[in-house]
């Protein structure tokens, strides 16, 4: 069963402790209180999220995984990369979350395998999470995109890539608070029916300029999925490498709420 815990994270770091022990001028007394501290120290890091991350073919060069574990620790989780071969599942009974980062999703699909697909599923199905950027949400439905190959099936209706004039540009979307400027790279749109979205209990969160559905939250099984055909959670250093501007700044804020809002269990 994926763990869930909904304690408050933990805030004080390693530097305030040692800063705080180090104005005592007493060199036992430092040692006995730096003793003190380790074992509540550790015991409150070992209770934070866990966020299983995809970190082999498929994902992006040079860091769109990189970009991922980024907003994960800003979202308050720890994280371990999961890379090919990966083959001890028990890791998913301490994690909290899956996060799919962009790339190439028929590449990533076939190093993952059969095996840890079927893993990927069924944690969701029994109360785990799900997060995909770009190639994370192709291949989240049952196809991925126009390709044939199977995908998860964890979010209903068909996936395509929404424009191919451009390997990358910046895209106004239409999110809840307004309109956004997020970094798009070959990303798709989602068609959806509006069974699908009464089933699985869809919340469309963006809209490219044209309408098509560019960004969901919704369930599976007892578990949460949140999915976007852009890349929230890029840096600035990706932005600039590729020479493109965002005229409102970082959207990481809006990949942190995506990885949040899978965090609560889903309602029957």
């Amino acid at each position: 069963m994926p763990h869930r815990n909904n304690a408050p994270t933990f805030r004080l770091t390693l530097f305030q402790c040692v800063f705080w022990v180090s104005g005592i001028k007493s060199k036992k007394m430092k040692k006995s209180i730096l003793l003190l501290l380790w074992v509540p120290l550790s015991s409150f890091a070992g209770h934070a999220p866990l966020a299983l991350i995809w970190d082999g073919p498929g994902s992006c060069f040079p860091n769109c995984t990189s970009n991922a574990v980024a907003v994960a620790k800003q979202a308050g989780m720890t994280v371990k990369r999961i890379r090919p071969g990966f083959k001890d599942f028990s890791v998913f009974d301490r994690a909290n979350v899956w996060i799919q980062p962009g790339g190439k999703s028929v590449t990533a699909a076939k190093s993952m395998g059969a095996p840890l697909l079927d893993k990927i599923r069924s944690f969701v199905s029994e109360g785990g999470a799900y997060v995909g950027f770009c190639a994370g949400m192709f291949l989240s439905t049952a196809k991925i995109g126009t390709s044939g190959k199977t995908g998860l099936g964890l979010v209903p209706g068909s996936t395509e890539l929404l424009r191919g004039d451009a390997p990358w540009m910046i895209l106004p979307v239409s999110i809840t608070t307004g309109t956004r400027y997020m970094y798009y790279a070959g990303g798709p749109f989602i068609t959806l029916s509006d069974q699908d979205i009464a089933q699985y209990q869809v919340k469309i969160i963006g809209r490219y300029e044209d309408g098509k559905i560019a960004a969901i939250e919704s369930t599976y099984g007892k578990g949460r999925v949140a999915v976007s055909g852009f890349h929230p959670e890029q840096s600035k250093f990706w932005k600039w490498w590729r020479r493109v501007r965002d005229p409102d700044g970082s959207d990481r804020d809006f990949a942190v709420d995506m990885i949040r809002s899978t965090q609560t269990p889903a309602t029957p």
